[in-house]
């Protein structure tokens, strides 16, 4: 039961703050008010985001099939063992 309560606060804090901070246009929000200085690190940002999610997902599966239980459980993969392709 706290744990709802906690998180029912958590969420109306959040949501509180996000109107009361509001400080622009979502367009603005998604283009940065087209004034970013340096789009490579945007680009850098984003390929880092995306193999840290790739590792992430597919690093279990190749520790469950290259006989490394330790590479899945530290991945943070749900597969067991018994369900080996």
């Amino acid at each position: 039961m706290l744990n709802q309560i906690l998180l029912v606060a958590y969420v109306a804090v959040i949501v509180i703050l996000s109107i009361r901070l509001r400080q622009g246009t979502f367009a603005g929000f998604v283009v940065s008010d087209r004034n970013v200085m340096y789009p490579a690190v945007i680009g850098i940002a984003f390929t880092a985001a995306c193999f840290s999610a790739a590792s992430f997902l597919g690093g279990g599966r190749y520790g469950l099939i290259a006989g490394f239980p330790w590479v899945q459980r530290s991945s943070g993969s749900t597969t067991t063992a018994s369900q080996r392709p």
